[in-house]
């Protein structure tokens, strides 16, 4: 009966909308003049991309992976440095 549903495939939605998202979030960065995000961002959407051999589900993990690390390494390095401080 789902004849139509059977033949979607919403992946390459998902990854475009999650690069998207990326490559917004790195202008941002650099419009602030975030280049320590700038740099953090590409190199692990690189090194992700590399581990995962090129293909489009390493694409979208070495995306997600660099959307979570934008958002989560910069503060931990704050809580570090904080800590220390202390």
């Amino acid at each position: 009966m789902n004849v139509l549903l059977s033949h979607v495939d919403l992946q390459p939605l998902f990854y475009g909308v999650i690069i998207i998202i990326g490559i917004l979030v790195v202008i941002s960065h650099v419009m602030l003049g975030k280049f320590g995000a700038v740099v953090l961002d590409i190199s692990l959407f690189i090194l992700v991309f590399w581990m995962h051999g090129g293909s489009m589900n390493g694409g979208m993990a070495a995306a997600v992976a660099a959307l979570i690390g934008s958002m989560a390494i910069p503060g931990l390095i704050k809580l570090i440095l904080w800590y220390r401080s202390r």
